[in-house]
């Protein structure tokens, strides 16, 4: 086993998503190509950025201007960091419907990143993708 791997799974068991990201990183400094440590990153930064979110907040800022594209990124991170994948997925597909220039490709890159931290095991991720090609051209 990758020492890497144990110590961002020990860190994660004890709550402390810094080290779990920490072990993340040096374990892809020695080894670029080890896509289980680029996707075990990809998950913590996830869940760091979930972790002092307000969900009822965003969804009230939403409410009051559908088009906060802020709101609607951190809302799906919520959502899929929740296990709401599909829920999250989907709704910033419709947020890349609504918008244009460099607001719909921030969206369009949050997603892609989003689909990086799931990976393509999850059952979501391959629906999606095709509903953001579709929503794209």
């Amino acid at each position: 086993a990758d020492p890497h791997h144990a110590a961002a799974q020990e860190a994660l068991a004890r709550g402390d998503l810094e080290a779990a990201a920490a072990a993340y990183r040096a374990g892809l400094t020695e080894a670029p190509g080890d896509q289980d440590a680029a996707l075990g990153l990809a998950r913590v930064e996830l869940f760091q950025r979930v972790a002092t979110i307000d969900a009822a907040a965003l969804r009230a800022r939403l409410s009051a201007d559908p088009d906060d594209v802020e709101a609607a990124i951190m809302l799906a991170d919520v959502l899929v960091a929740r296990g709401e994948v599909e829920t999250g997925l989907t709704r910033l597909v419709g947020v890349v419907r609504r918008t244009t220039g460099d607001e719909r490709e921030r969206v369009r890159a949050h997603l892609v990143g989003l689909f990086q931290a799931l990976g393509d095991a999850e059952p979501a991720v391959a629906p999606a993708r095709r509903a953001l090609a579709a929503a794209l051209f």
